[in-house]
Protein backbone atom coordinates (compact mmCIF):
# COMPACT_ATOMS: atom_id res chain seq x y z
CA UNK A 1 0.00 0.00 0.00
CA UNK A 2 2.80 2.53 0.80
CA UNK A 3 3.99 1.54 -2.44
CA UNK A 4 1.18 2.84 -4.11
CA UNK A 5 0.74 6.06 -2.00
CA UNK A 6 4.24 6.72 -3.29
CA UNK A 7 3.94 6.30 -6.57
CA UNK A 8 1.03 8.72 -6.85
CA UNK A 9 2.46 11.08 -4.87
CA UNK A 10 5.48 11.16 -7.36
CA UNK A 11 3.46 10.59 -10.15
CA UNK A 12 0.38 11.65 -9.18
CA UNK A 13 -0.25 15.26 -11.08
CA UNK A 14 0.60 13.67 -14.13
CA UNK A 15 -1.93 10.88 -13.72
CA UNK A 16 -4.37 13.53 -12.67
CA UNK A 17 -3.87 15.39 -16.41
CA UNK A 18 -3.93 12.05 -18.30
CA UNK A 19 -7.36 11.33 -16.74
CA UNK A 20 -8.64 14.52 -17.17
CA UNK A 21 -7.60 15.02 -20.84
CA UNK A 22 -10.02 12.48 -21.53
CA UNK A 23 -12.84 12.96 -18.92
CA UNK A 24 -12.13 10.25 -16.43
CA UNK A 25 -13.90 10.67 -13.38
CA UNK A 26 -11.86 7.95 -11.35
CA UNK A 27 -8.67 9.75 -11.15
CA UNK A 28 -10.51 13.07 -10.54
CA UNK A 29 -12.25 11.18 -7.52
CA UNK A 30 -8.89 10.02 -6.40
CA UNK A 31 -7.35 13.38 -6.42
CA UNK A 32 -9.93 14.63 -4.19
CA UNK A 33 -9.31 11.61 -1.77
CA UNK A 34 -5.86 12.53 -2.41
CA UNK A 35 -6.44 16.30 -1.64
CA UNK A 36 -8.60 15.54 1.66
CA UNK A 37 -5.82 13.03 2.84
CA UNK A 38 -3.24 16.22 2.25
CA UNK A 39 -1.18 14.48 -0.15
CA UNK A 40 -1.64 16.76 -3.18
CA UNK A 41 -3.36 20.44 -3.44
CA UNK A 42 -7.04 21.15 -3.92
CA UNK A 43 -5.87 24.27 -5.82
CA UNK A 44 -3.73 22.77 -8.20
CA UNK A 45 -5.73 19.97 -8.54
CA UNK A 46 -8.90 22.04 -10.11
CA UNK A 47 -6.58 23.96 -12.35
CA UNK A 48 -4.88 21.40 -13.72
CA UNK A 49 -8.07 19.57 -14.35
CA UNK A 50 -9.69 22.24 -15.69
CA UNK A 51 -7.27 23.22 -17.93
CA UNK A 52 -6.65 19.28 -19.07
CA UNK A 53 -10.03 18.79 -19.62
CA UNK A 54 -10.25 21.68 -21.65
CA UNK A 55 -7.34 21.40 -23.92
CA UNK A 56 -8.74 18.05 -24.77
CA UNK A 57 -11.89 19.04 -25.70
CA UNK A 58 -10.64 22.05 -27.78
CA UNK A 59 -7.86 19.79 -29.34
CA UNK A 60 -10.72 16.92 -30.51
CA UNK A 61 -12.96 20.02 -31.41
CA UNK A 62 -10.13 21.49 -33.73
CA UNK A 63 -8.84 18.13 -35.41
CA UNK A 64 -12.31 16.98 -36.40
CA UNK A 65 -12.66 20.67 -38.39
CA UNK A 66 -9.54 19.64 -39.86
CA UNK A 67 -10.02 16.36 -40.78
CA UNK A 68 -14.01 17.72 -42.05
CA UNK A 69 -12.40 20.18 -44.26
CA UNK A 70 -9.55 17.60 -45.77
CA UNK A 71 -10.10 14.28 -45.36
CA UNK A 72 -13.92 13.95 -46.30
CA UNK A 73 -14.12 10.29 -47.12
CA UNK A 74 -12.46 8.94 -43.75
CA UNK A 75 -14.70 11.79 -42.07
CA UNK A 76 -17.69 10.21 -43.05
CA UNK A 77 -16.78 6.72 -42.68
CA UNK A 78 -15.94 7.47 -39.07
CA UNK A 79 -19.16 9.49 -37.99
CA UNK A 80 -21.30 6.19 -40.12
CA UNK A 81 -19.64 3.69 -37.44
CA UNK A 82 -21.28 5.67 -34.75
CA UNK A 83 -24.58 7.04 -36.23
CA UNK A 84 -26.94 6.81 -33.55
CA UNK A 85 -24.76 8.03 -31.25
CA UNK A 86 -24.41 11.26 -33.08
CA UNK A 87 -27.83 11.73 -33.83
CA UNK A 88 -28.74 11.59 -29.95
CA UNK A 89 -25.99 14.18 -29.94
CA UNK A 90 -27.77 16.13 -32.57
CA UNK A 91 -30.93 16.42 -30.71
CA UNK A 92 -28.99 17.41 -27.11
CA UNK A 93 -27.15 20.46 -29.19
CA UNK A 94 -30.89 21.73 -30.47
CA UNK A 95 -32.54 20.55 -27.30
CA UNK A 96 -30.30 22.04 -24.70
CA UNK A 97 -28.45 24.37 -26.75
CA UNK A 98 -25.35 26.11 -24.95
CA UNK A 99 -26.61 24.24 -21.60
CA UNK A 100 -25.65 21.04 -23.66
CA UNK A 101 -22.31 22.23 -23.33
CA UNK A 102 -22.42 21.68 -19.54
CA UNK A 103 -24.65 18.75 -19.47
CA UNK A 104 -22.41 16.57 -22.39
CA UNK A 105 -19.17 16.82 -19.16
CA UNK A 106 -21.58 13.90 -17.40
CA UNK A 107 -22.36 11.54 -20.11
CA UNK A 108 -20.45 9.02 -21.10
CA UNK A 109 -20.20 8.66 -25.25
CA UNK A 110 -21.96 12.11 -25.22
CA UNK A 111 -18.65 13.97 -23.53
CA UNK A 112 -16.61 12.55 -26.43
CA UNK A 113 -18.91 12.78 -29.33
CA UNK A 114 -20.33 16.27 -28.06
CA UNK A 115 -17.16 18.53 -29.66
CA UNK A 116 -17.17 16.31 -33.05
CA UNK A 117 -20.52 16.85 -33.54
CA UNK A 118 -19.82 20.53 -33.00
CA UNK A 119 -17.11 20.57 -35.21
CA UNK A 120 -18.99 18.85 -37.88
CA UNK A 121 -21.90 20.97 -37.77
CA UNK A 122 -19.57 24.24 -38.58
CA UNK A 123 -20.07 25.76 -34.80
CA UNK A 124 -18.68 28.81 -33.87
CA UNK A 125 -14.93 27.99 -32.62
CA UNK A 126 -14.66 31.10 -30.30
CA UNK A 127 -17.83 30.51 -29.20
CA UNK A 128 -17.13 26.84 -28.12
CA UNK A 129 -13.85 28.08 -26.63
CA UNK A 130 -15.88 30.00 -24.43
CA UNK A 131 -18.30 27.13 -23.25
CA UNK A 132 -15.58 24.96 -23.21
CA UNK A 133 -13.95 27.02 -20.53
CA UNK A 134 -16.29 27.92 -17.78
CA UNK A 135 -17.94 24.03 -18.73
CA UNK A 136 -14.36 22.60 -18.18
CA UNK A 137 -14.21 24.69 -14.72
CA UNK A 138 -18.15 23.72 -13.28
CA UNK A 139 -17.30 19.80 -14.14
CA UNK A 140 -14.21 19.69 -12.56
CA UNK A 141 -15.35 21.81 -9.42
CA UNK A 142 -18.23 19.43 -9.40
CA UNK A 143 -16.25 16.21 -9.47
CA UNK A 144 -13.41 17.02 -6.97
CA UNK A 145 -15.07 19.29 -4.58
CA UNK A 146 -17.73 16.34 -3.43
CA UNK A 147 -14.56 13.93 -3.24
CA UNK A 148 -12.45 16.09 -1.28
CA UNK A 149 -15.58 17.19 1.02
CA UNK A 150 -16.75 12.96 1.78
CA UNK A 151 -13.79 11.41 1.26
CA UNK A 152 -13.53 11.58 5.68
CA UNK A 153 -17.00 10.30 6.01
CA UNK A 154 -16.38 7.66 3.46
CA UNK A 155 -12.80 6.49 4.60
CA UNK A 156 -14.72 6.08 8.21
CA UNK A 157 -17.29 3.49 6.53
CA UNK A 158 -14.19 1.18 5.78
CA UNK A 159 -12.22 1.61 9.26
Amino acid sequence: MEEILEFLLQYGYVILILFSFTGGYFGMIAAGFLVSLGKMDLTLVLIITSVSNFLGDYLLFTYVSFIKKFFKKDYRRIIKRYSRKVAYTKVLIRKKGVYGMFMQKYIKIVRTLYPIVLATMGYNKKKFFILNIFASISWSVSIILPSYFFAPYIMGLFK
